[in-house]
């Protein structure tokens, strides 16, 4: 299975308007993302200010360069409380969509967006039927939990992990990151700059507009993770400072870089809004963290430098 081999994605979730306060998709970006030739690009169906519309400005870019791009499509984050027998055909007709919306013959893989144990029994047979479909090169589940990881490996056997991880939360996801490797399943990391806060250009009076990022001050406890999470973004970037010239590089892409060399994680899903945040990253990441740190950065972020999840 080729999807095995890859290292480095890039992701649509900024390209599709999520962090933009008026949710437009930047076709721009779009097109430098295709042009950069990662490993694979992740999208979803939901992706966009309208279900699917991410995916079709996705399609029409492929088609205009006439590029085969390896896509993980992600279906079902909009079926997390449905659990109807509809829901299943609905999965099936997003996953058959993605088709005709991407302008493409083949998926790379396909991911269940955000499963629950609640609806593992709707959702067996969806991923069986992936498991035959031969426009499919492998399947797999988006989630941090352990229980539903386990639950839904045993029942269906899954190739891919997405999980949420980053050198604040890799203390919280040791136990499923160690389970995975060992099961053999493929580890790909997204949200790996944590939103943002990881790039260092935050502080406490930040104002977010955003829908991901605007949760960060709904209410007096996450005001309160939210500065805790700035602490250790902000101890992380002493230790960067301290370190820059054996590291090298910029504080922004430190996190990419030091989960790249994370041993339980397989790949990194990159990030970026804009055609010149894409290029900054892909210029960043080629530039590897000295073996002589990679266990250092391992420890401290299971030891130091975690922070409670938001």
């Amino acid at each position: 299975m080729t999807f095995y081999q890859h290292r480095l994605g890039i992701g649509m979730l900024g390209p599709s308007g999520q962090y933009s306060t008026t949710g437009t998709i930047s076709e721009i970006a779009i097109r430098k993302l295709i042009e950069a030739k990662f490993d694979y690009i992740d999208t979803a169906s939901v992706y966009g200010p309208q279900k699917h519309a991410a995916n079709i400005k996705l399609g029409d870019a492929i088609s205009l360069l006439q590029c085969h791009p390896n896509i993980v499509n992600k279906v079902g984050a909009d079926l997390m409380e449905d659990e109807s027998s509809e829901a299943t055909e609905i999965l099936n007709e997003d996953h058959n969509r993605s088709f005709s919306d991407l302008r493409i013959d083949r998926l790379d893989a396909v991911l269940l967006h955000r499963p629950r144990i609640e609806l593992i029994e709707r959702d067996i047979p969806f991923l069986k039927r992936l498991r035959k479909d031969p426009r499919v090169s492998a399947i797999g589940i988006c989630t941090n939990s352990l229980q539903v990881y386990q639950c839904y490996q045993k029942a269906v056997g899954i190739d891919i992990l997405q999980i949420a991880v980053n050198l604040l939360d890799y203390r919280a996801n040791r136990d499923i990151l160690s389970i995975a490797k060992d099961d053999g399943t493929h580890v790909q990391a997204r949200s790996v700059l944590s939103s943002g806060l990881l790039t260092g250009k935050y502080h406490e009076d930040s104002r977010f507009h955003d829908s991901i990022r605007v949760r960060y001050k709904q209410n007096g406890k996450n005001l309160s993770i939210f500065k805790e999470r700035l602490k250790k973004v902000y101890e992380i970037e002493n230790y960067f400072r301290k370190n820059s010239q054996t590291l090298g590089g910029k504080f922004r892409s430190f996190g990419y870089r030091a989960i790249l060399c994370n041993p339980f994680i397989n790949s990194i899903i990159l990030g970026g809004s804009t055609a010149d945040q894409i290029t900054e990253n892909i210029n960043e990441i080629k530039l590897p963290i000295p073996n002589s740190k990679h266990h250092e950065i391992l420890e401290l972020s299971n030891s130091t430098w975690h922070a409670p999840y938001l």
